[in-house]
């Protein structure tokens, strides 16, 4: 099967850490999303390697959305009426003199924000807003909820 990358919206999360002078280590993890915007699906990609991890179908082709943490990647489904949550399986936490990052399985986060034409899509301190042009409302989650796999939005 042909992927048409030129009709693909990609999202590359680059987390890079280095650790302690003690430990002097560096971890680095990319991780590669691709929308096809002929299939509705997402496929996960490592960015290092380029192995495929995996690939993820979903309801319509999609415009992807990747969170300021990098932990969330949000897949608009315009004409499928949904926005899909994905944990990307990385994250990072900053503890001032060193900090930790931890690799996991990417994954459907299990949730699902659904209405008529999501278009726009905003981040604002770990909270999301997906605009439903066909409704003339805004659905609000937290990345908490998504990563929890809790559909707890409100409007």
């Amino acid at each position: 099967m042909r992927t048409n990358w030129a009709s693909a919206t990609a999202i590359a999360l680059l987390l890079s850490l280095s650790t302690s002078a003690a430990h002097a280590e560096e971890v680095t993890a990319w991780r590669l999303f691709i929308s096809d915007h002929a299939d509705p699906k997402v496929t996960v990609i490592d960015a290092v390697d380029g192995g495929k991890l995996d690939t993820f179908q979903i309801k319509g082709p999609a415009s992807l959305h990747r969170s300021e943490s990098g932990r969330t990647v949000f897949a608009v489904q315009g004409s499928a009426g949904v926005v899909t949550g994905i944990a990307s399986g990385i994250s990072f936490e900053d503890h001032g003199e060193h900090g930790d990052i931890d690799v996991e399985a990417r994954k459907l986060a299990g949730v699902e924000i659904t209405g008529k034409k999501p278009s726009h899509f905003v981040e604002h301190d770990g909270d999301f807003a997906a605009f439903f042009d066909g409704e003339g409302v805004a659905r609000i989650i937290s990345e908490k909820a998504v990563l929890k796999g809790k559909s707890d939005f409100r409007e």
